[in-house]
């Protein structure tokens, strides 16, 4: 028997909430697309942190036409090989192929509200991963990933009281290497 959403929770598709993006690959043969100020972010940037904004590779101004382009606040999703790494994006950037991303419709989800719900989600996501050769997931069936919504005054009360509790795990990590 399924569970009832709480009342104002709504259940949405991926797709439903925002535009889903999928990075691409400038043509290595060509140098003038890579070395600009454009990060170009693939899976190992997501997870240090919760935002992201830098990259060891970066795109030129001729590689940008040639790749999809995402807003500060897009929520980034590694989907080939490392399933379900996430961070937001804080500031304009692009991704490699590797990572579908997330526009979010800011009329029905906050993006740190969506963070925290893919990492929550993340072991799902491994789960209904093709696995050939490399775990997959690709850009249809990760838009119709079926996610559970509060109202956006509830997403940010969440949000709030999740970031105290991060940064509380943080200073405790600090206090136990002090103590070592």
């Amino acid at each position: 028997m399924e569970k009832k959403l709480p009342e104002g929770w709504k259940e949405y598709k991926i797709k439903d909430i925002g535009d889903v993006v999928t990075g691409s690959t400038p043509p290595k043969k060509d140098p003038e697309n890579y070395g600009g100020v454009l990060p170009w972010i693939k899976p190992p940037d997501l997870d240090i942190d919760k935002f992201v904004s830098t990259s060891e590779e970066t795109i030129s101004e001729t590689g940008r036409k040639k790749v999809r382009l995402l807003p500060k606040g897009s929520v980034l999703v590694s989907c080939i090989g490392n399933i379900g790494k996430v961070a937001i994006a804080d500031t304009e950037l692009c991704t490699n192929q590797q990572i579908n991303s997330i526009i979010p419709d800011e009329n029905i989800v906050v993006s740190d509200f969506l963070y925290y719900t893919i990492k929550k989600i993340r072991p799902y996501l491994e789960n209904i991963a093709s696995s050939a050769v490399v775990p997959l997931l690709n850009k249809t069936d990760f838009s119709n990933i079926n996610i559970k919504l509060p109202p956006l005054e509830t997403q940010q009360k969440i949000v709030s009281i999740l970031e105290k509790a991060e940064e509380t795990r943080k200073l405790r990590a600090q206090a136990d290497e002090l103590t070592q």
